[in-house]
This record gives C-alpha cells, structure tokens and sequence, in this order.
C-alpha cells in the first residue's frame, strides 16, 4: 500500500486528480464557513450528548393518570460566566419530558418521592414541576415512544385548614 505524503510528494498526478483537486479548493472557498456550520450544527444535536440542561417550561396532566404529568422544556446552556442562556433545543424539536419521580404514583397511598397522601392535609395534593432547570437524558418506552427524561422531587402543597 502506498502512503502519500506531502514530505515524499503524491507520485503521478493525473489530469483528473488535479481538476478534483481544484474543484475542492474552489468548493471550499464558495462555502466559506461550511465547516463551522457543520461543527456548530453538530454541537446542537442533543442525542450526541448522553444529556442535557432544561428548563421546564409548562406541564399537562396525562390523560388517565393521578399525580403524573408531561413536561414541555427548553434547553438550556452555561455559558462562561455560568450564568444560564438558551440553548438550541425545545420539546418541538425532540419530545415531551417525564419525570421519573412519578412514575409510581396511582393517586393513593405513597407517591413518589415519598409523600403519603393518606397523612397529607385534607386540600394538600401532589404539584406537577414547575419552571426550574433539570437534568435530561432521552429514553426509549418499551412501546418504542421516545421522551426525555428528568428526575425531580415533586412538592406537596395546599391550604392550610
């Protein structure tokens, strides 16, 4: 196998060979800053990454079930300061968010993480998460549905009687 380098020179070029290589010159001049845009496109894909920073943004009760909701959200990104700004991603790109920590409740008894509503004040119930920033990873549902997943501590919360 012949190795080219530019220290021992390409050996014979073709006609052809230069043309293509004149042709990839051009290409990436007329481009300009395609490879950036690759990269930059590349960094915002967030099934790269294991997961990501979120901010939930709104919630709706699943049809059906007590105490569980799906999560609407948008990514976020530290920047270098830490301070939080968008990201590039939102539940329109990929899919809604659940939280792990609901996955036990039934509306009775123990729910997650640990609440008994059997001992909760008589108008205290489980809230859904509202807007704070969360850890995301994606998941497969044993039916092939994909979400995002987080898991956050749900409050409990009411009147006072």
């Amino acid at each position: 196998m012949i190795r080219r380098r530019f220290a021992t020179g390409f050996g014979r070029m073709t006609a052809g060979m230069v043309t293509d290589a004149v042709a990839a010159g051009s290409r990436e001049r007329e481009s300009g800053t395609l490879l950036s845009e690759v990269g930059a496109a590349y960094d915002r894909q967030p099934m790269i990454r294991p997961w990501l920073i979120a901010q939930i943004t709104g919630h709706t009760l699943i049809s059906g079930q007590s105490n569980r909701w799906e999560y609407t959200w948008r990514e976020k990104v530290l920047t270098g300061s830490l301070a939080v700004a968008d990201g590039y991603i939102d539940d329109t790109d990929l899919f809604p968010a659940l939280n792990l920590c609901e996955c036990v409740n039934d509306g009775s008894g123990v729910e997650g993480p640990g609440w008994d509503l059997a001992t909760a004040p008589g108008t205290f119930n489980i809230q859904p998460i509202q807007e704070c920033l969360v850890m995301m990873w994606p998941y497969v549902l044993d039916d092939g549905t994909q979400r995002m997943v987080f898991s956050q501590s749900n409050v409990l919360d009411g009147a006072c009687p």
